[in-house]
Protein backbone atom coordinates (compact mmCIF):
# COMPACT_ATOMS: atom_id res chain seq x y z
CA UNK A 1 0.00 0.00 0.00
CA UNK A 2 2.63 2.48 0.89
CA UNK A 3 4.29 2.18 -2.69
CA UNK A 4 1.15 2.81 -4.29
CA UNK A 5 1.22 5.83 -2.19
CA UNK A 6 4.59 6.45 -3.35
CA UNK A 7 3.66 6.01 -6.78
CA UNK A 8 1.08 8.41 -6.71
CA UNK A 9 2.92 11.28 -5.36
CA UNK A 10 5.64 10.89 -7.63
CA UNK A 11 2.88 10.93 -10.46
CA UNK A 12 1.17 13.83 -8.64
CA UNK A 13 4.78 15.68 -8.55
CA UNK A 14 5.74 15.58 -12.01
CA UNK A 15 2.34 16.73 -13.45
CA UNK A 16 3.12 19.54 -11.21
CA UNK A 17 5.95 20.17 -13.29
CA UNK A 18 4.81 19.52 -16.40
CA UNK A 19 1.63 22.25 -15.65
CA UNK A 20 4.38 24.75 -14.74
CA UNK A 21 5.79 24.04 -18.00
CA UNK A 22 2.54 24.29 -19.99
CA UNK A 23 2.05 27.85 -18.04
CA UNK A 24 5.17 29.21 -18.85
CA UNK A 25 5.64 27.82 -22.51
CA UNK A 26 8.78 26.29 -22.19
CA UNK A 27 9.01 22.94 -23.83
CA UNK A 28 12.87 22.69 -25.66
CA UNK A 29 16.29 22.47 -23.89
CA UNK A 30 17.65 24.26 -21.45
CA UNK A 31 14.65 25.25 -19.47
CA UNK A 32 15.16 28.50 -18.30
CA UNK A 33 14.64 28.37 -14.66
CA UNK A 34 14.11 32.45 -14.31
CA UNK A 35 11.25 31.99 -16.41
CA UNK A 36 9.90 28.95 -14.13
CA UNK A 37 10.01 31.28 -11.21
CA UNK A 38 8.37 34.22 -12.44
CA UNK A 39 5.60 31.65 -13.36
CA UNK A 40 5.45 30.83 -9.77
CA UNK A 41 5.14 34.35 -8.56
CA UNK A 42 2.07 35.15 -9.26
CA UNK A 43 0.80 32.61 -7.17
CA UNK A 44 3.12 32.22 -4.44
CA UNK A 45 5.18 34.70 -2.88
CA UNK A 46 8.58 32.96 -3.11
CA UNK A 47 11.89 34.56 -2.45
CA UNK A 48 15.26 32.61 -4.28
CA UNK A 49 18.82 33.46 -2.62
CA UNK A 50 21.61 32.80 -3.05
CA UNK A 51 24.66 32.09 -0.65
CA UNK A 52 27.46 30.21 0.42
CA UNK A 53 25.89 27.34 2.54
CA UNK A 54 29.18 25.23 3.36
CA UNK A 55 27.94 21.67 2.57
CA UNK A 56 24.78 22.01 2.05
CA UNK A 57 22.98 22.00 -1.39
CA UNK A 58 19.77 23.95 -0.64
CA UNK A 59 17.18 24.56 1.74
CA UNK A 60 13.63 26.51 2.06
CA UNK A 61 11.28 27.16 4.55
CA UNK A 62 8.12 29.50 5.25
CA UNK A 63 8.06 33.04 7.08
CA UNK A 64 5.54 35.27 7.60
CA UNK A 65 3.46 33.59 4.62
CA UNK A 66 6.61 34.16 1.75
CA UNK A 67 8.12 30.81 0.85
CA UNK A 68 12.17 31.37 1.39
CA UNK A 69 14.02 29.56 -0.94
CA UNK A 70 18.39 29.19 -0.51
CA UNK A 71 21.21 27.29 -2.72
CA UNK A 72 24.79 27.46 -2.72
CA UNK A 73 25.88 29.49 -5.13
CA UNK A 74 29.62 27.87 -4.58
CA UNK A 75 28.43 24.75 -6.03
CA UNK A 76 28.72 24.35 -10.03
CA UNK A 77 25.68 25.80 -11.94
CA UNK A 78 24.22 22.54 -12.65
CA UNK A 79 24.05 22.06 -9.23
CA UNK A 80 22.52 25.07 -8.57
CA UNK A 81 20.02 25.03 -10.75
CA UNK A 82 18.85 21.11 -9.67
CA UNK A 83 18.70 22.53 -6.20
CA UNK A 84 16.51 25.64 -6.73
CA UNK A 85 14.12 22.92 -8.72
CA UNK A 86 14.62 20.36 -6.15
CA UNK A 87 13.53 23.07 -3.49
CA UNK A 88 10.88 25.18 -5.44
CA UNK A 89 9.08 21.57 -5.78
CA UNK A 90 9.30 20.99 -2.11
CA UNK A 91 7.14 24.41 -1.73
CA UNK A 92 5.18 23.36 -4.15
CA UNK A 93 4.01 20.15 -3.33
CA UNK A 94 3.71 21.73 0.37
CA UNK A 95 6.35 19.97 1.73
CA UNK A 96 7.52 23.17 3.97
CA UNK A 97 5.91 23.70 7.00
CA UNK A 98 6.78 26.75 9.65
CA UNK A 99 9.94 25.02 10.70
CA UNK A 100 13.23 24.84 8.70
CA UNK A 101 13.66 20.53 8.47
CA UNK A 102 17.14 19.43 7.12
CA UNK A 103 16.32 15.98 6.05
CA UNK A 104 19.29 13.97 4.15
CA UNK A 105 18.06 10.72 3.35
CA UNK A 106 17.73 10.27 -0.21
CA UNK A 107 14.66 7.48 0.31
CA UNK A 108 12.39 9.61 2.26
CA UNK A 109 9.19 10.38 0.04
CA UNK A 110 9.29 14.14 -0.04
CA UNK A 111 12.98 13.84 -1.08
CA UNK A 112 11.96 11.45 -3.46
CA UNK A 113 9.42 13.53 -4.97
CA UNK A 114 10.94 16.40 -4.94
CA UNK A 115 13.82 14.78 -6.85
CA UNK A 116 11.03 13.72 -9.64
CA UNK A 117 9.51 17.40 -9.73
CA UNK A 118 13.07 18.82 -10.43
CA UNK A 119 13.86 16.08 -12.92
CA UNK A 120 11.02 16.54 -14.71
CA UNK A 121 10.88 20.19 -14.49
CA UNK A 122 14.10 20.72 -15.93
CA UNK A 123 13.80 17.48 -18.34
CA UNK A 124 10.91 17.36 -19.90
CA UNK A 125 10.29 13.86 -20.38
CA UNK A 126 9.13 13.93 -24.30
CA UNK A 127 11.68 16.29 -25.10
CA UNK A 128 14.30 14.39 -23.37
CA UNK A 129 13.53 11.22 -24.73
CA UNK A 130 13.34 12.69 -28.62
CA UNK A 131 16.82 14.63 -28.14
CA UNK A 132 18.30 11.24 -26.58
CA UNK A 133 17.31 9.69 -30.05
CA UNK A 134 18.58 12.43 -31.81
CA UNK A 135 21.81 12.25 -29.86
CA UNK A 136 22.06 8.80 -30.23
CA UNK A 137 22.16 8.11 -27.01
CA UNK A 138 24.90 10.28 -26.10
CA UNK A 139 24.19 11.01 -22.49
CA UNK A 140 27.06 13.66 -21.67
CA UNK A 141 25.37 15.41 -24.42
CA UNK A 142 22.13 15.34 -23.73
CA UNK A 143 23.39 16.81 -19.74
CA UNK A 144 24.81 19.78 -21.48
CA UNK A 145 21.67 20.37 -24.17
CA UNK A 146 20.04 20.43 -20.96
CA UNK A 147 22.16 22.32 -18.27
CA UNK A 148 22.02 19.50 -15.62
CA UNK A 149 24.74 17.02 -14.54
CA UNK A 150 25.82 13.94 -16.26
CA UNK A 151 24.15 12.19 -12.91
CA UNK A 152 21.06 14.14 -13.40
CA UNK A 153 20.34 12.85 -17.18
CA UNK A 154 21.96 9.33 -16.62
CA UNK A 155 19.03 8.77 -13.56
CA UNK A 156 16.58 10.27 -15.89
CA UNK A 157 17.13 8.13 -18.10
CA UNK A 158 17.29 5.15 -15.81
CA UNK A 159 14.23 5.80 -14.27
CA UNK A 160 12.28 6.09 -17.58
CA UNK A 161 13.82 3.08 -18.93
CA UNK A 162 15.30 4.34 -22.03
CA UNK A 163 18.62 3.62 -22.24
CA UNK A 164 20.02 2.62 -25.63
CA UNK A 165 22.02 -0.70 -26.06
CA UNK A 166 24.63 -0.23 -29.27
Amino acid sequence: MIEEENKARIKIAKQFAKKLLEQTGLKSAPIVLNEIIKQVRKTMNVEIHARDLGSIDGLHFFENGRAIIGYNNKKSIVRQRFTVAHELGHVILGHADSETKLDFCNDDPKEVEANQFAAELLMPIDSFKQDYEKLDGDVESLARLYNVSKDAAWWHVYNHKIFKSN
